[in-house]
């Protein structure tokens, strides 16, 4: 079966007296190629910085620029001389932004498409050659930049960042191509089973009603409100609500305190809002438990998303258990829901659960999420009903506690030690009027958690039967193949 002729290879040794050789190479002395040969200058190696709390607060100083912007700098030695900055507009309020807030998410999109004597291809490969990585993120009620960059091309690369919050041009090409791409993405997202059960679930109860900053779009209104929006409005919206003065500015790495300060007075000190600002309130909504079933034909994959609200803050007595409670039951790497749904019975490509609490006001979001095949969707949601129903009768184990604290704490101190989710983390405690002591009371109380109050905390809140939920896939065919 196997020795058979067609796979037989055959050679034939042709024996020579004197075999024709390829000459040697000729040694190569490579002293004077590298005679003048300096190499690049040594990168400066940084600190062994301490990422605690107590650390961060000691070594970081709060400020105030003339128009009332809030500052934190923490100055510290890192690798490449390198500066994280993060700087934070909020606009308006409840009322002044009805009917505004898609003119505000394209003004965000469009700051760095275009300024006074500058293209967007000019302004990328300005920020190229500072070796500056900007980041733009922003809606109605307010814009995240962010910036890293080496200490020498900083002030310019500031300077830069800030001209293009302050000086957008918005040319038409530009919002044109963003006016397509947008319609496009929609047009995408609509057909997409993630796209859809999370809009879905998103609009399900939503009490707010079109043109509130808070209300949530289906993907027909989405394309028809980007087809009716005008360039000028966008202007307009510029013009009407950006400014610094309601703001929050954070720099961590290699800087100089008092040259920062001093540059951030000149490009932001005396740059205010026009318009009026409070932040828009987003308290917990009631809505009642429910699940729908939508249909995304010849789509390989299903998405599962369900959302839970809550009436909890971040300061709640409640939160650190809960908080750990979730972290074992859906987010750590090793939580029952990926235990049981991924690794033992292989039902998703991902799967888990993530508990947001608001730091304003008592309005938090528990949300489940699965990635799956059609045909599986009724073992999928079963395995979810056993293991919440399980959690809750049986709760957790003093050995999945002490894990789930120790995977915490250091995911949280690694985080910490990472100068662009510092620089955040700052930004927000400059927002919220906190310090880093109140990450360390949050570890505290986590590290002091019993048993009993995790579980107690889990049965009180995580009710799986009072979600919102979404199901989308190609049902239809994976009925019909069975």
């Amino acid at each position: 079966n196997y020795l058979v002729s067609d796979n037989r290879t055959v050679a034939l040794f042709v024996p020579t007296d004197k075999p024709k050789r390829a000459p040697a190479p000729a040694k190569l002395d490579v002293t004077p190629l590298v005679a003048e040969y300096k190499g690049d200058a040594p990168v400066a190696q940084g600190e062994a910085f301490d990422p605690s709390p107590a650390n961060i607060d000691a070594r970081t100083e709060h400020t105030k620029l003339a128009n009332g912007m809030k500052v934190a700098l923490l100055p510290k030695k890192t690798r490449g001389e390198i500066v994280n900055l993060q700087l934070r507009l909020r606009f308006g309020s409840e009322q002044n932004l009805q009917g505004r807030d898609l003119a505000g998410e394209a003004a965000a999109e469009l700051l760095r498409r275009g300024v006074p004597s500058m293209t967007r291809a000019q302004i990328s490969e300005t920020f190229d050659q500072l070796k500056a990585r900007p980041r733009y993120s922003g809606d109605a009620t307010g814009l995240t930049a962010s910036l890293e960059v080496p200490r020498q091309n900083l002030a310019a690369a500031l300077r830069l960042l800030v001209k293009t919050l302050r000086e957008p041009t918005f040319p038409e090409s530009e919002f044109a191509q963003l006016q397509q791409e947008q319609i496009t993405a929609a047009e995408s997202q609509r057909k997409e089973p993630q796209g859809l059960a999370v809009n879905q679930v998103r609009r399900i109860g939503n009490p707010y009603a079109k043109g509130d900053p808070r209300y949530v779009r289906d993907f027909d209104e989405e394309i028809a409100d980007w087809k009716a929006l005008r360039v000028d409005a966008v202007k307009a919206f510029h013009a009407g609500f950006y400014g610094a003065n309601f703001g929050e500015a954070a720099l961590v790495g290699d800087i100089d305190a008092a040259a920062v300060k001093s540059l951030l007075e000149e490009q932001l000190g005396k740059w205010n809002s026009p318009a009026a600002y409070q932040r828009v309130p987003r308290p917990a909504y009631t809505v009642a438990p429910q699940q729908q079933r939508l249909e995304t034909p010849d789509k390989a994959n299903a998405m599962y998303y369900g959302v839970l609200r809550l009436p909890m803050q971040d300061t709640d007595a409640d939160f650190p258990a809960l908080y750990l409670a979730n972290y074992i039951l859906g987010t750590g790497p090793a939580s029952r829901l990926w235990a049981r749904i991924r690794e033992k019975e292989g039902l998703s490509y991902g799967v888990g659960s993530a508990l947001n609490a608001s730091p304003h006001e008592p309005s938090a979001q528990w949300v489940q999420y699965a990635i799956f095949a059609p045909e599986n969707r009724e073992r999928l949601q079963k395995a979810f009903s056993e293991e919440f129903e399980r959690a809750g009768r049986e709760g957790f184990t003093e050995e999945e506690v002490a894990k789930g604290k120790n995977a915490v704490l250091q995911a949280r101190k690694l985080a910490r030690a990472q100068d662009p989710t510092l620089v955040s983390k700052l930004a927000s405690n400059e927002e919220l009027g906190r310090r880093m002591a109140f990450e360390q009371a949050f570890e505290d109380k986590l590290q002091a958690l019993a048993l009993a109050q995790v579980n107690a905390a889990l049965r009180k809140y995580l009710d799986w039967g009072k979600t919102v939920s979404a199901v989308a896939g190609d049902f239809s065919k994976a009925k019909n193949a069975k």
